[in-house]
């Protein structure tokens, strides 16, 4: 099995129905192929896993490379994994912009900077324990 995570940018602001109708999507296509991830946006950036059998996986990340709703597509993390880490998602989904102050508590050296930012780009791993932290909290 193969693991990406990769960090874009909208190329408009999303509004919360125009997510939910990709996720509703993402959740659909991925449970046909056997695709398993998180999702988060934040002030018009996207940070996602997506996990399953390379094909697919590889497949997908093509497919959001080339979706007119990206723009900056930046892979931080590819590797082959053993053990599936969402292996109940076929696609979670959290607007972190939409989130309550204090559902941030303990987030904010993650959610201080933009999901593009040097500090996860330079830091991949910082993306992967964010997702993670997200995938244990956030039910």
């Amino acid at each position: 099995m193969l693991s990406i995570v990769y960090v874009s940018s909208a190329t408009r602001l999303l509004e919360e129905n125009e997510l939910l109708d990709m996720l509703k999507t993402c959740q659909r296509n991925n449970a046909r192929t056997n695709v398993t991830g998180l999702l988060l946006y934040k002030g018009g950036n996207f940070m996602q896993a997506i996990e399953g059998p390379e094909p697919f996986v590889r497949g997908l990340y093509k497919k959001i490379q080339r979706d007119s709703r990206h723009t900056g597509v930046y892979k931080l993390i590819e590797r082959n994994i053993e053990e599936r880490e969402f292996s109940n998602w076929t696609m979670a989904f959290q607007n972190v912009d939409k989130l309550p102050p204090e559902a941030l508590s303990g987030f904010s050296s993650f959610l201080a900077d933009a999901f593009t930012s040097k500090a996860f780009t330079e830091n991949p791993t910082r993306a992967h324990k964010l997702l993670l932290m997200f995938k244990e909290n956030m039910r």
